[in-house]
This record gives structure tokens, C-alpha cells and sequence, in this order.
């Protein structure tokens, strides 16, 4: 089906005929469940702190697609683990048809990291109909080294 609503039924109906012509019927009460969108698993990334960076998130598939009065609709949260606020925001996606998913891009975020350290970042995407997955990246965020040249001199040499 396509954009399934969380709480969907439909009736499906089986009939058999004989060689002489005789049916039978079943009928049956089914639920249509949703299915969450999955992701691929983003690569892990080291940072320098306090230099912004790129971070690529992959993309997205879902069974789900537009159709008829109903529309599928995505929505990313980034949460960083650094204590910032997260990042939320909607993935451009392709609608899919029957048999084929409807798929997108979680796109490149910027972030800025400003203590050296380890951070989990998760990355979650939710549907329209209440289905999310999350993957985590570990984010390795390293001092910015600074080098100073060799400086000589003597007390009172200076211009004067």
C-alpha cells in the first residue's frame, strides 16, 4: 500500500472455484503497518575543535510513497552529543510507487565542535506515520596544534 496510516485495516477476500464452477470465499481483516525508513551508516569523522566541518550523512530509504490523497513526509534530528541544540530539518527525497521505495538524501550537515573529545552524534529519521531509525557516528575532535618558531633573545635588546 502506500502511505499507510499507522492505524489502517483492509479486507482482503480469497475466492477459489472448482472445475464444476463451485466457489468459496474467506474474507480477512488485516493491518497495514508501518514500516520505518532505514538508513546507511554514515562513516565515523575527526574534527579539529572549535573548525567547522562537513559531515555527510548518507541516505534513506522507505517502502512508503505518495499517493492518491495521502503524502510521505520525512524529518531529520541530528543530535551532536556535544550539548548544542540539535539540528532538525527535512531530507530532499524521490517519491517511490508501487514496488519501488521511495528513497533521499540526509545531505551534509556544519557543525562546530569546540572542546577536544569524543562525541556519539546520532542521526534519526522519522516518517509521517510514526516509523524512525537512528544511526550514531563517533566524532574524534583533536586540539588545533599551534607551533610557535624558535625565539632568541636577550632582556633589553629590544627597539629603542
Amino acid at each position: 500500500y502506500a502511505d499507510d496510516d499507522p492505524t489502517s485495516t483492509r479486507t482482503i477476500t480469497a475466492t477459489a472455484l472448482t472445475a464444476t464452477s463451485a466457489a468459496a470465499s474467506a474474507s480477512k481483516v488485516i493491518s497495514v503497518i508501518n514500516v520505518a525508513p532505514t538508513t546507511t551508516q554514515p562513516a565515523n569523522i575527526t574534527a579539529m575543535a572549535g573548525v567547522p566541518i562537513s559531515i555527510p550523512f548518507g541516505t534513506f530509504t522507505d517502502p512508503g510513497f505518495s499517493a492518491n490523497a495521502t503524502t510521505e513526509t520525512f524529518n531529520v534530528t541530528i543530535n551532536w552529543g556535544d550539548n548544542k541544540p540539535n539540528d532538525v530539518y527535512v531530507p530532499s527525497s524521490t517519491n517511490g510507487s508501487s514496488g519501488t521505495s521511495t528513497s533521499g538524501s540526509l545531505g551534509s550537515r556544519t557543525h562546530t565542535f569546540d572542546t577536544p573529545g569524543t562525541y556519539t552524534t546520532t542521526i534519526t529519521i522519522s516518517d509521517d506515520d510514526g516509523g524512525s531509525s537512528t544511526k550514531s557516528i563517533t566524532v574524534t575532535v583533536n586540539s588545533v596544534g599551534l607551533t610557535f618558531p624558535n625565539m632568541t633573545g636577550s632582556e633589553g635588546n629590544g627597539p629603542g
